[in-house]
């Protein structure tokens, strides 16, 4: 399993003051020969073109793995998994997306978690307390009976399609999601382990965000 990962944590020396929900949620990206990610991912089951194309992927791997090797002793492991089985992710995403436009929305809102949330970041090397709207379904600061807020949090727009879906380049373990509305995702297939087995996981960083989604800045002394 993995984390979502996102870029404006990592550009300066930070640390979270708050965790959200995109920051620690364990997602479920592991690929492996019996989990359907279309299902968990979009609620769109995998073609059994898909199946086809990493069943024999994942037949080396159980052979590996039962001659107890570790990874770096695979001689092309590149291209013996790591390129076909991101060639079949990527071709079963397009071809999910062509059978529902819903595709692009449901990753995101999966990807991110189901609930809308504030991220809040202490960038410490700045004394900047950084407070951002992560408000995908509308549900941030409503009024109440009583009080309107003073400030309005405008929902951000969800992806309606896939710009593109291509391997990172000069990168043979990477895939780079763009979407409209300034969606944008890193896919970073790896293996967890230093011993061979049979799955391995992605590490998905988002790496644009449209400019709906506020960030307020605080200093302090």
């Amino acid at each position: 399993m993995s984390k979502i990962s996102f870029p404006n944590t990592k550009k300066f020396a930070t640390k979270d003051c708050k965790l959200t929900p995109a920051d620690y949620k364990e997602v479920l990206s592991t690929l492996f020969k019996q989990i359907d990610f279309g299902k968990r991912w979009f609620n769109i089951e995998c073609s059994k073109q898909y199946w086809n194309d990493i069943k024999p992927i994942f037949n080396y791997l159980e052979e590996q793995k039962k001659n107890n090797r570790n990874w770096n002793q695979l001689e092309d492991k590149e291209n013996d998994v790591y390129i076909p089985l991101l060639n079949a992710f990527i071709k079963e995403v397009k071809q999910s997306t062509q059978q529902n436009s819903s595709v692009p929305r449901k990753m995101v809102e999966y990807l991110l978690g189901e609930f809308d949330f504030y991220k809040v970041i202490s960038i410490d090397m700045k004394k900047v307390t950084r407070i951002q709207s992560y408000n995908l379904h509308g549900k941030l600061n409503q009024s109440t009976k009583t009080t309107s807020p003073k400030i309005k949090i405008p929902a951000v727009s969800l992806p309606t399609r896939i710009v593109s879906l291509e391997f990172k380049p000069e990168s043979s373990n990477t895939v780079e999601l763009y979407m409209d509305g300034g969606w944008q995702f890193n896919f970073r297939i790896h293996n967890a382990s230093t011993k061979v087995e049979t799955s391995l996981k992605f590490d998905i960083q988002i790496v644009g965000m449209p400019t709906t989604i506020i960030s307020i800045d605080c200093k302090w002394n």
